[in-house]
């Protein structure tokens, strides 16, 4: 063995009882060298990417919908009627890594139902209309769609350490931050159609 990864817990890096530090200190266990999980690390950071204005409105929305099945049906319907990509909305859990990014996405595709479903129930929601909130959910989804997308490109088989460290989103974050500082969404297509939409209504 030359290399041990682990995912950052006290188990496994403890510095007197962690696995690491005993294998270290076993004269018989060869040499190694240790690294914190690189997936690991892009899920921890994704985690800091909350924007909990968007995501809980969410959230509560599709729980509201999806809660009691005469909702959900009607919703189904207006959808058909007004030729929703699709006719349902996902269910967020915070276990699997790819669900937020689903949900987000999902949604977004759904939105224009979604708001005619809450306005024929007399029950408008105003940030759904709202263009810094459209904007904030539009940076969200294009932002968790990358991340899911680097996910899945550092797993699978005879993957080298270099190739993947490479594809690290460090480099690519730092390089949309700069285009969004410029004012430049053009990496972010959910944020450029939401921020054109609000130029169009200015209009």
């Amino acid at each position: 063995m030359v290399g041990l990864t682990t995912d950052g817990a006290p188990a496994m890096v403890g510095c007197d009882k962690g696995l690491v530090a005993l294998c270290r200190k076993d004269e018989t266990f060869p040499q190694f060298l240790s690294y914190h999980c690189i997936i690991h690390q892009q899920a921890l950071c994704g985690n800091f990417l909350k924007l909990n204005n968007v995501m809980k409105l969410v959230v509560k929305i599709v729980n509201k919908i999806r809660a009691q099945a005469l909702q959900r049906r009607l919703f189904k319907t207006l959808a058909d009627e007004v030729d929703c990509q699709y006719g349902d909305l996902l269910l967020h859990s915070g276990v699997r890594w790819l669900s937020r990014g689903r949900v987000l996405k999902r949604f977004n595709d759904v939105l224009s139902g979604i708001v005619q479903f809450f306005k024929q129930r007399d029950e408008p929601i105003p940030e759904l209309e709202n263009s810094i909130w459209l904007r904030d959910f539009g940076f969200l989804v294009d932002i968790t769609e990358k991340l899911n997308e680097l996910n899945l490109q550092l797993q699978g088989r005879d993957k080298e350490l270099a190739e993947m460290i490479s594809d690290m989103f460090i480099r690519k974050l730092e390089f949309w931050e700069q285009n969004l500082i410029n004012s430049d969404a053009k990496h972010f297509p959910i944020l450029s159609e939401k921020i054109s939409q609000k130029s169009i209504r200015t209009l």
